[in-house]
């Protein structure tokens, strides 16, 4: 998993755990975390950028384009509330519809 600004508020061991159980071939596994990871990405970045503003977007991407993890906390904090909140309520209902398509896929989970 690549580390990004938000790793260390959120948990996608659930995701990887419920992959492994299904005993896919490995390429397959790498490909399912790969489209999870992504996923949660994208809601991550949605709700920030939903929340910012306009101005404040400009900051927030080249933060993002430079990888400056702190510059981006301290960018989000600043100008929205309650930030790491909303990530992981965001990406909490993420990880939940994700384990939901898995366990559809396998009655053993």
């Amino acid at each position: 998993m690549k580390i990004h600004f938000y790793s260390n508020i959120i948990d996608l061991e659930p995701i990887y755990k419920d992959l492994i159980l299904l005993e896919l071939e490995e390429h397959e596994y790498k490909e399912l975390i790969l489209i999870a990871e992504t996923t949660v990405y994208h809601a991550v970045i949605n709700i920030i950028l939903t929340e910012l503003k306009d101005g404040d977007k400009k900051v927030f991407l080249k933060l993002l384009d430079k990888n400056d993890h702190n510059g981006i906390w301290e960018h989000l904090g600043k100008n929205i509330t309650n930030i790491k909140d909303l990530i992981q309520k965001e990406v909490s209902l993420v990880i939940k519809e994700l384990r939901k398509d898995i366990h559809a896929t396998d009655n053993k989970l």
